[in-house]
């Protein structure tokens, strides 16, 4: 047996593994770390949310998941956006005149204040003055052919613009008795005070900052409507001002009106007639001028912008919509690729594949099947046609890595291949090193120790009449068993038929430990292909009497529990020293795992 490597590789009675899943074991700390991590830090498992490469390497594997989702959830919105009904938003700006509007008296300041008249253009006399000359009241009762404002707001604020017996009094602010008869008292109709309310909900009042500006939004379903509404309740505002100058003129001149009734008839009984009859001339002159200003009453406010009918709408932003929809498809897809990753109990890198074994990584095979378009029977003559590609630089590595662990010089001795599973790339592995080696200038023999199910004579294209079996059953010498590899310098043995040979009788330990030292004494390398250790029995016999095994994992196949229970039993199988190598690796991550 071969001394062991002082610094690679674990004790004999190394660390014992439990537990369910990959993250049972990160719980562990130092779990499966062997002499050479010793003097540095303890491996951090890639899936922890706290190793750098977890984030890449999510990316990477669950890129096509991710991006899935994003899409679909992309365009899941886009339709759903279209089918949304626009509106359109029109902005009409006011300005309060701080000056006297009465061009007859003297320019005076007046104390208006904006936060006042945005109260008083949120009041209801206000609205009502549009309901009326936009006839919205009718639109309730009739509704158009064509969706308009109110048709639109009925739909959004259903449940809300039912029948309301309430009543809308223009005049109840006023202090002033009125008629019975007046029109303004009587409460309005249902169809008028839902009109009111849906279009109190429809327009926005606000103070621009600090400044006399008052904006004046609303919202409707065509741009034409919007404009229309945020002018006309411009002009209502402005009409109330005037209508409450009127009012208050009217009540002074009614005023007047009685005060110069009760002068005249005390003229008429006065003696002395002289202080009436000036006050009386007083009285007419304000009555004269009360007359006056109603001819050049104005409001204090005016219309500063019109509003004019927006190009884009309001809602939906489809930019914004689908910004916002990308953003959450793309978390969506982050996290169920990340749940996909976490729980799918399978190991993606090397960090893990090192942590779980507890052995040293030789190398990264990187996964070329995209490029050889599915087709993989084909890499092993890569490391003779092209030796500068990604997986013959693999495979060199692997090579030299292992020539200088076993450090003998050229002669590398009995290397066993093996895996927990079929379709793991073990044997196009075994027959790529061994053709590596020949390359190299080594005496090489590749043996097929898979006698259930024997691949390597068809994938070489030699006959399967003799092999190992005859080698074993000591019926033919190793000579009429030995085949030329078409492409290489390498030899083959093929595993041979065994008949009715029981297997127990020609798997002896005796014979085997025969046989190999004969082929070991012959060759500088022997490569034995063997089937996986889940599925038979074979590597364990054979272990008794190997230098090296190497232990392939493909990434995102090879489950933690098949690892950890394969590694176990090579180890209580054998002192031979353990490597892993990890095949079907993503092309940039091909690159040697193992600082030597």
């Amino acid at each position: 047996m071969l001394a062991r490597p002082r610094g690679l590789l674990p004790d004999k009675d190394g660390p014992a593994y439990s537990g369910a899943s990959l993250r049972d074991i990160s719980a562990q700390g130092q779990i499966g770390q062997f002499d050479r991590f010793h003097e540095e830090p303890p491996f951090e498992p890639t899936h922890s949310p706290f190793g750098l490469s977890f984030p890449l390497g999510l990316l990477r594997r669950q890129a096509l998941l991710i991006l899935t989702i994003a899409v679909l959830g992309t365009v899941g919105v886009g339709l759903w956006v279209s089918t949304l009904q626009k509106s359109y938003t029109a902005t009409a700006l006011l300005v309060l005149d701080q000056r006297s509007s009465n061009l007859l008296e003297p320019v005076t300041q007046n104390k208006i204040e904006a936060d006042g008249e945005v109260e008083i253009l949120k009041s209801d006399s206000v609205a009502m003055r549009v309901v009326e000359r936009l006839n919205l009241a009718d639109e309730i009762g009739a509704p158009p052919a064509k969706p308009g404002l109110i048709a639109r707001l009925t739909g959004l604020f259903k449940g809300t613009t039912g029948t309301d017996d309430s009543t809308t009094d223009p005049a109840a602010a006023s202090n002033e008795p009125v008629s019975a008869d007046d029109p303004s008292t009587k409460p309005a109709s249902p169809a008028v005070a839902t009109a009111v309310r849906l279009l109190m909900q429809s327009v926005t009042v606000r103070r621009r900052g600090l400044t006399d500006v008052i904006a004046l939004e609303a919202t409707a379903p065509t741009p034409q409507r919007a404009a229309q509404i945020a002018n006309t309740y411009a002009e209502a505002y402005l009409e109330e001002q005037v209508a409450a100058k009127l009012a208050g003129i009217e009540r002074a001149s009614i005023a007047i009106s009685r005060r110069m009734a009760e002068l005249d008839e005390e003229l008429k009984r006065s003696e002395s007639q002289i202080g009436t009859r000036q006050i009386y001339q007083d009285n007419v002159q304000r009555f004269k001028a009360i007359a006056q200003r109603r001819e050049t009453v104005a409001p204090d406010s005016r219309i500063a912008s019109r509003a004019r009918a927006p190009d884009i709408p309001s809602f939906p932003r489809p930019t914004l919509f689908m910004l916002l929809g990308g953003m959450l498809s793309l978390g969506a897809g982050i996290a169920a690729g990340y749940l996909r990753d976490v729980y799918s109990r399978q190991v993606h890198t090397v960090d893990e594949l090192e942590l779980l074994s507890g052995v040293p990584n030789l190398a990264s095979v990187p996964d070329v099947t995209k490029v050889r378009r599915g087709d993989a029977t084909k890499l092993p003559d890569d490391i003779l046609t092209r030796p500068r590609s990604a997986y013959s630089g693999a495979i060199r590595r692997l090579y030299f890595n292992l020539q200088l662990l076993v450090n003998r010089g050229s002669k590398l001795g009995l290397v066993l291949v093996t895996s927990s599973e079929e379709h793991e790339g073990r044997s196009t592995v075994a027959l790529s090193l061994a053709r590596a080696a020949a390359v190299a200038g080594l005496n090489v023999v590749i043996v097929d120790c898979d006698l259930r199910r024997p691949t390597l004579h068809k994938a070489l294209d030699l006959r399967n009449e003799v092999g190992l079996v005859d080698l074993l059953a000591q019926t033919a010498e190793e000579r009429s068993v030995v085949q030329a590899d078409r492409k290489s310098n390498c030899k083959v043995i093929a595993s041979g038929k065994m008949g009715t040979i029981p297997s127990e009788w020609l798997l002896n330990p005796d014979r085997i430990k025969e046989t190999l030292r004969k082929l070991e004494a012959n060759y500088d390398l022997v490569v034995l292909s063997a089937p996986p250790v889940g599925s038979a029995a074979e590597p364990l016999i054979f272990m008794r009497d190997i230098d090296v095994v190497l232990f392939i994992a493909r990434a995102g196949a090879s489950t933690p529990t098949a690892i950890r229970s394969n590694i176990r039993q090579l180890r209580r199988s054998s002192e031979a020293d353990i490597y892993t190598v990890m095949t079907y690796t993503q092309m940039r991550g091909a690159r040697a795992e193992l600082s030597l």
